[in-house]
């Protein structure tokens, strides 16, 4: 035992004495905590802005779908007179092309 006190005085002389020595590990020991806390930090900084990303990315597509459903719906009225307005349109277009087709003769020529 006495030959790890005489090491450990050694060391100390060599660097400047017991105080200068303890300041030493001391300060290696809160840098190295340091360095550790940064990378703790580093790692629940970049947790959290990964959580904080997707919550946004979820609050605009739950937003995007509420304007959506918000958007004004065809009314059963409107989808009705929408079909009975094609319905009559097709029907105007297939007068015109009897009509049309009664009009040239076997020619392609207009009477």
């Amino acid at each position: 035992m006495s030959w790890d006190y005489s090491e450990l005085s050694h060391q100390a002389k060599q660097l400047g004495g017991p105080e200068k020595f303890v300041k030493n590990l001391e300060s290696f020991n809160y840098n190295k905590g340091l360095r550790d806390g940064k990378k703790e930090q580093t790692i629940v900084f970049l947790a959290i802005a990964g959580v904080a990303g997707g919550g946004y990315v979820l609050f605009k597509k739950i937003r995007d779908h509420i304007k959506k459903t918000k958007e004004p719906q065809i009314s059963a009225a409107q989808a009705d007179e929408s079909r009975n307005q094609l319905i009559q349109t097709i029907k105007d277009a297939e007068k015109n092309k009897v009509i049309l087709e009664e009009e040239v003769d076997e020619n392609g020529k207009m009477c």
